[in-house]
C-alpha cells in the first residue's frame, strides 16, 4: 500500500524529496515549524497507509532524486469516521462516512487537476462522502463542487 519503490533506499531519498518540496511549496502552512525528520515520518506513516497522492512531471528532475521525477503536486487524505476527525496520524477506515483532506501543496495548478484525478482513481465514491479539511486551524465541511472547481480554477490557498 502506499508509495512504495523496490529499495528502502529510494523511498529515503523520495522521503527527503517531498519533505523538501514541502518546505519550500506549502509555504509554512503545512507542517509548520516540524523537523526534517518529523516531515520524513509523517510523509512516511501516510504512505504506509495509502493516504500520500503525489503528482510528478517526469520530464523533468529535481536535485538529488534525479531518477524520481520532479514533484509537482502533494496531497495527503484518507476515508475516515467523523467521530475520528479529531485524531491525529491515524489509519483510515475504508468503511469510513467521510473523507478527511490533510494536506494539498502543489507548484502548479494543473497538478491539483492531478491530484483530484488520484483522489478518484483510488475513492470512486469521495464525491458521495461528507469532506473536510482544517482551514486556520478550525474543522470544515466542504463540498465535492468546491474541491473541483477549485483544482479547474488552480486556486490554492493551503485547504
Amino acid at each position: 500500500m502506499g508509495y512504495s519503490l523496490t529499495e528502502p533506499s529510494d523511498w529515503m531519498l523520495r522521503v527527503a524529496e517531498l519533505a523538501c518540496f514541502i518546505q519550500v511549496h506549502g509555504r509554512g502552512r503545512v507542517c509548520g515549524r516540524w523537523e526534517v525528520r518529523d516531515i520524513k515520518e509523517w510523509l512516511t506513516f501516510h504512505s504506509r497507509h495509502d493516504q500520500l497522492f503525489l503528482v510528478d512531471d517526469p520530464q523533468r528532475t529535481s536535485l538529488g532524486a534525479a531518477l524520481m521525477g520532479y514533484v509537482e503536486g502533494l496531497a495527503i487524505g484518507w476515508r475516515c469516521r467523523e467521530q475520528d476527525l479529531e485524531t491525529h496520524w491515524f489509519p483510515g477506515d475504508p468503511a469510513g462516512d467521510c473523507f478527511y483532506i490533510s494536506q494539498i501543496v502543489a507548484r502548479r495548478p494543473l497538478a491539483l487537476l492531478g491530484l483530484v484525478a488520484l483522489l478518484e482513481q483510488r475513492h470512486r465514491d469521495w464525491q458521495e462522502l461528507r469532506l473536510f479539511a482544517r482551514r486556520r486551524g478550525k474543522l470544515v465541511r466542504l463540498t465535492a463542487k468546491t474541491i473541483i472547481r477549485l483544482a479547474r480554477k488552480g486556486i490554492y490557498d493551503g485547504l
